[in-house]
């Protein structure tokens, strides 16, 4: 399916790992990108923090593995990306008490927000109250199983559902 954007116009890979099927195809779509010479930029829908929080792992993930990329192929490593992770003011409200930190940098301009605050947050993440209950919809091309990992992490805070889509 990616052949089609082989083409030497097409310079940027957009993924959305919740539409494209989960995290571990969006690391296969991101390692074709950076073969091709082409980069590969994270994109969020609308996520919470905990959400959001997991998406800036994985594009920490992803700059280790272009970085890994770049060295087997003997090439200079490209400047970090600037991925699509700035819907996190989309939310009138947000899952936790103490939302990721995601703020313009004064110096740079960007917005950003960093790999220890994401894991912070999703290793202290607690749902206040155990009567809560959380629904985990998988994207586009994902399963119930993608949630599994998460929802064993949070279960002892709030009760938790996945639901299929598909079905």
């Amino acid at each position: 399916m990616l052949a089609k954007f082989t083409h030497s116009g097409v310079v940027v890979v957009v993924i959305k790992p919740s539409v494209v099927g989960a995290f571990e195809n969006a690391a296969l779509i991101a390692s074709w990108a950076q073969q091709q010479g082409k980069m590969s930029v994270v994109s969020a829908t609308v996520e919470s923090s905990p959400g959001l929080s997991v998406y800036v792992q994985f594009s920490y993930y992803l700059e280790l593995q272009k970085a890994g990329i770049c060295m087997a192929m003997n090439k200079e490593p490209s400047p970090s990306i600037a991925h699509g992770l700035g819907n996190y003011g989309w939310l009138k409200e947000d899952i936790t008490s103490e939302p990721l930190n995601i703020c313009r940098n004064p110096c740079s301009g960007f917005i950003e927000a960093y790999v220890d605050d994401a894991g912070r947050l999703l290793g202290n993440f607690q749902v206040d109250n155990k009567n809560n209950v959380l629904v985990f919809l998988h994207g586009f091309l994902g399963t119930v199983e993608d949630w599994i990992p998460i929802m064993k992490a949070i279960s002892g805070s709030a009760r938790c559902i996945a639901v299929d889509l598909e079905k």
